[in-house]
């Protein structure tokens, strides 16, 4: 639900509280009342003002000092203010006025439909600076978020290289081809290839021919359950039979994960022991794992090692003659009897199970045994390997990709990468989806990609594609995809180029993110700051309408009203022969002398007809002058007489310098102005600068600086340059650029 503005008014006098109520009922505000300003404070403590109307005279705190203290509360969010006086004001009160925050003055009785015309044009200012807020609270969240996943893929992408290249297994990836995708240090150790050779080579290039049969059935098993583990040859480097255990998992998409262990010591130890029968405890203890010793089928321990007896903490007497089955966890006993009866048919079996330690600890291993006969027993000997960080980093492995798919598909972040060799292109799953498909749902293909591309961005799209690939540089580019269905989206695409050890290029990876809504949002706000822009213009064009209009009224009105009350005092002093009389005549003719040129004055201020009838140059020579007096500060001019500017024009320069001159009396404490208004080629300079105290960073980038704010805008509405620079203590420098041949333009409320 949306929250009405507050508006709040306050005078002493409750008759015109109520007329103010009767006047603004009609708008839809929460108004807050107070007769006073210790009222006023208290009613509207921690709240957010729209506007505030506040009397200049009321008893105890008057108006000005509500305003300040309204305004202290409020550092950074300041309460514009409307004054309402029932009394003319010197130039002092109007300085003093706006120092506490007015944005205008008012004269009672108060014109309703004046009123109600500037509280619609604060209203909507609020609005607007309301919805500015909204978006870029918006903005500020969409990043937060976008860095917090950024700085979650970071981390699962170190976790799951550090649990990759920790391993003390073997750990590759490999495509359904069989072709590495991803290789470790140990398992370039274990079969004696650099990683830049491996990754050139498939499983086929290093498996025995004896264990093609061997494997086959157990990667149908990979491809149609998920897992599969098997016990291979394959050849090392240096021409000799290896003996491994390999474990694989698929992973989302078409790699393959696996881990894989070199058994080959292992099976000549245990071949040693076929042949010899040397089941002594010295050889025993030296294989690496556990060995353990079974009657077969009876299945009850004979011996075992040093290792064994270590980790499950039990005793000799209680190991000895107990059966298999009870070192198994339940839930992968079925395993075990079911390798069991694979071992009665070929002799040999390979199981992962679960084993159970004294302590009740459940501990993974894998498990090999094979079946001999010795002195007419039959018995099951084999050795168990500890899986429990093999164990882990898969499953923590699983759960990094895991993490890593669902956050790019909460960003609408994918990845790709592209074989520069051989062309073949793999995408993420968040990719296949930016680009309209479901996962796996097409193989990916540039030719697929460019059919994506909007027609109008293709050539531009080809050819930094072209040109990135040529140079073997990293590209970035921003263009339009079309859905199947017809839907356009925006797309940023980024990559780079992978090189091997010997510096040659060996693939593209890159990212694909869908920034659809982040470019509608940009464009909402920067739509807002431009109708924001327009709404201050068509204010400041109001207001100098109002100055006119009062200056024509105080000129044509006032001036011709309180000139023929002169010319009347003059006649009837004249008829008059008391002396007493004419004195009293005389002051008062002197009174109305003073009243006719403080009228002149306001009447110059607020329209400087200077402007219309010698032009700029003689507009800024007389307020100068009369700053100079006014303030006591010395103002030095450098002027080009040939400047010609139109009087709207000039009228926008003539506002700014004359805010830059009321700025340097308020804050600066100079005593020195140097002028200079000066013409280069298409261009008009204005440039001010003072001896004072300078102004800081945090001042001009404040919210509350109306001042330089509404300079800027004033210079933006001519197409033109508004630059402020200080240093502390060595004063400040403004300078205003404009084109000679601008035009103002008159700004309207349906703009």
């Amino acid at each position: 639900m949306k929250l009405l503005p507050n508006i709040l008014i306050v005078d002493d006098i409750e008759e015109n509280l109520f007329y103010l109520e009767t006047i603004t009922k009609k708008i839809k505000v929460n108004l807050i009342e107070a007769l006073s300003g210790t009222d006023a404070l208290e009613k509207t403590r921690g709240m957010e003002l729209a506007l505030a109307i506040i009397d200049v005279q009321m008893p105890g705190m008057n108006g000005y000092d509500l305003a300040l203290k309204l305004n202290e509360e409020r550092w950074g969010n300041k309460v514009p203010v409307i004054f309402l006086t029932a009394n003319e004001f010197d130039e002092t009160e109007e300085f003093k006025g706006y120092i506490s925050g007015a944005v205008d003055y008012l004269i009672k009785p108060v014109n309703s439909y004046i009123l109600l015309s500037k509280i619609g044009v604060f209203l909507e200012l609020y609005d607007h600076k309301q919805a500015i807020i909204r978006h870029a609270g918006l903005i500020k969240k969409g990043n937060d978020e976008l860095k917090r996943l950024n700085d979650s893929l970071r981390k699962s992408e170190e976790k799951y290289r550090s649990y990759i290249d920790n391993a003390p297994d073997g750990v590759f990836v490999i495509d359904e081809t069989g072709k590495y995708l991803e290789v470790n240090d140990a398992a370039c150790r274990i079969c004696g290839y650099s990683k830049e050779e491996l990754l050139s080579m498939s499983v086929s290039h290093i498996l025995c021919e004896e264990s093609f049969a061997v494997g086959l059935p157990h990667f149908q098993e990979l491809l149609e359950s998920g897992a599969a583990k098997a016990e291979l040859l394959f050849r090392h480097k240096n021409g000799s039979t290896r003996c491994w255990i390999i474990e694989a998992v698929k992973l989302t998409g078409k790699g393959f994960l696996c881990f894989t262990t070199d058994i080959t010591e292992r099976r000549q130890t245990e071949e040693k022991l076929f042949e010899e029968q040397l089941f002594t405890k010295a050889l025993l203890d030296s294989i690496p794992g556990i060995f353990y010793l079974y009657t077969f089928p009876e299945l009850h321990m004979v011996t075992w090692n040093k290792q064994h007896e270590t980790l499950f903490g039990f005793k000799a007497e209680e190991m000895l003659g107990r059966h298999v089955l009870e070192w198994h966890v339940a839930e992968t006993r079925d395993e075990v009897l079911k390798s069991l009866e694979s071992f009665l048919e070929s002799g040999v079996a390979t199981v992962e199970a679960l084993l159970l330690t004294k302590e009740g600890k459940t501990i993974p291993f894998l498990l090999s045994a094979v079946r001999f006969e010795s002195n007419g027993q039959n018995y099951l000997i084999g050795v168990g390997t500890d899986i429990t960080e093999r164990k882990q980093a898969a499953q923590a492995l699983l759960k990094s990709e895991a993490t890593l798919t669902k956050a790019q598909q909460i960003a609408h972040l994918g990845n790709w990468e592209l074989d520069n060799v051989t062309n073949d292109l793999h995408w993420s799953d968040e990719t296949f989806r930016i680009f309209g498909y479901a996962p796996q749902e097409v193989f990916p293909a540039l030719e697929l990609f460019f059919e994506r591309v909007h027609p109008a961005d293709l050539y531009l799209v080809k050819h930094a594609f072209a040109e990135a690939w040529k140079s073997c540089s990293p590209y970035s580019i921003d263009h339009r995809i079309v859905l199947s269905g017809g839907e356009e989206r925006m797309v940023h695409e980024q990559a780079e180029i992978m090189y091997d050890e010997s510096g040659n290029p060996r693939k593209w990876m890159g990212i694909v993110q869908d920034i659809t809504e982040s470019n509608k949002a940009e464009r909402e706000l920067k739509s807002s700051l431009e109708q924001l822009q327009k709404l201050s213009q068509y204010i400041e064009q109001v207001r100098e309408n109002e100055r006119v209009a009062i200056s024509r009224e105080l000129h044509d009105d006032l001036g011709q009203a309180l000139t023929a009350v002169k010319i009347d005092l003059g006649m009837i002093r004249q008829q008059i022969s008391d002396v007493e009389i004419i004195s009293k005549i005389r002051k008062v003719s002197t009174l109305v002398s003073d009243t006719i040129k403080t009228v002149q004055r306001l009447t110059s201020q607020l329209r400087p007809d200077i402007i219309d009838d010698l032009g700029l140059e003689a507009a800024i020579e007389w307020y100068t002058s009369e700053f100079a007096q006014r303030v006591g500060v010395q103002v030095v001019l450098d002027m080009d007489s040939s400047i010609t500017i139109s009087p709207d024009v000039s009228l926008i320069v003539f506002r700014i310098m004359q805010e830059s001159l009321t700025n340097i009396a308020r804050h600066s404490r100079a005593d020195r102005v140097d002028l200079a208004l000066s013409r280069k080629g298409d261009q008009i300079t204005l440039r001010i600068s003072d001896n004072g105290i300078g102004i800081t960073e945090q001042q001009l980038k404040a919210k509350d600086s109306f001042g330089l704010i509404s300079m800027k805008e004033r210079a933006l509405s001519m197409g033109g340059i508004f630059a402020i620079s200080s240093e502390p203590g060595k004063g400040t420098v403004i300078n205003l650029i404009v084109p000679v041949t601008v035009k103002a333009v008159p700004f309207r409320a349906n703009d």
